[in-house]
């Protein structure tokens, strides 16, 4: 079709379409991205060191949940455990899947990614193509990737929609409960840590990621991290209104009142890791509402945290 100008703009579309291609995985590749290898991969390097190094004993077959797994990839982080060998993994949260298609198809995406690249996720662990077959008996790969739940083996991948306070799993049946950007939003505290303490074996590990900002700034980029602080409101039963119509269910706890809180519920507080945080000064603690007018600035300063608990 050589001179035909109709050919040639489409060749022109084809060629564009498939540099946009060429830089999309690199461009969407952020932790933002619920289906991205970098958001598969901070959070393995964030939990599961913990648990092959903190867990007594070290469970070879383990069973894990992540708690809060969100709308968009529910199940893709519990899923990572299968593959990495876990006999089971729970899925929980209350939001229903956004496209239940496109997040079973993550699965299978996700199952290519190890089998051909597992480094690229895991980094420097070792496991070799043939466990991570056999860590997927059960699942039918040509079925996840097309958007097909049957694919799913749900007596090993089981996803829920359920109060964290009231999860549909045995006592002592987990050995790692994961959250990450959840514990913020939980307004009774107590029994939610309570039930994490009942479903959480003896030696088992939590880790937890709080993300202990005022998440307002997420849609208004003039909110500070810290403005939910100077209201009236209830400490651990708030809703915040954002533009849009958005309202965002929070407590006020920091990150450092956790620590007392897992102990209490019957927990061993085996790291405390504060890796996002803001300057506070006495000018702004002075426009806090209390108890925060009068809590340590180094408590204040910390906006997020890693809290990794082992059960006593």
């Amino acid at each position: 079709m050589v001179g035909d100008p109709d050919f040639a703009q489409d060749q022109q579309v084809i060629d564009v379409g498939n540099t946009v291609l060429d830089l999309l995985p690199t461009v969407l590749d952020v932790h933002g991205n619920r289906f991205s290898r970098q958001r598969y991969r901070d959070i393995y390097v964030g939990t599961y060191p913990y648990l092959a190094r903190l867990a007594e004993p070290f469970p070879e077959r383990p069973t894990v949940v992540d708690i809060g797994c969100g709308s968009w990839n529910p199940r893709g982080i519990s899923f990572l455990y299968l593959l990495l060998g876990a006999e089971r993994a729970y899925a929980l949260d209350l939001d229903a899947v956004e496209n239940a298609p496109k997040a079973v198809r993550a699965l299978a995406e996700l199952a290519a990614i190890m089998i051909l690249d597992p480094s690229s996720i895991v980094g420097e662990h070792q496991i070799e193509r043939e466990e991570i077959l056999r860590n997927l008996a059960g699942f039918d790969l040509a079925k996840l990737y097309g958007g097909d739940e049957a694919g799913i083996d749900k007596d090993r991948l089981v996803y829920a929609l359920s109060p964290a306070e009231d999860m549909p799993i045995a006592t002592g049946e987990l050995d790692l409960v994961m959250s990450n950007a959840f514990l913020e939003h939980v307004q009774n505290l107590g029994d939610v840590l309570a039930e994490f303490a009942r479903v959480t074996r003896p030696g088992g590990v939590g880790v937890h990621v709080v993300d202990a900002t005022d998440h307002r700034r997420y849609y208004d980029p003039t909110v500070h991290p810290l403005d939910y602080l100077k209201e009236e409101m209830s400490d651990d039963a708030c809703t915040l209104s954002a533009p849009g119509g958005v309202t965002v269910p929070m407590n006020r706890r920091r990150p450092s009142e956790l620590k007392a809180l897992f102990q209490g519920a019957g927990f061993e507080v085996v790291g405390y890791e504060p890796f996002t945080t803001t300057e506070v000064n006495e000018e702004l603690r002075s426009c806090f509402v209390e108890p925060y007018r009068s809590m340590a600035l180094e408590d204040l300063r910390v906006l997020m945290a890693r809290i990794v608990v082992r059960r006593r």
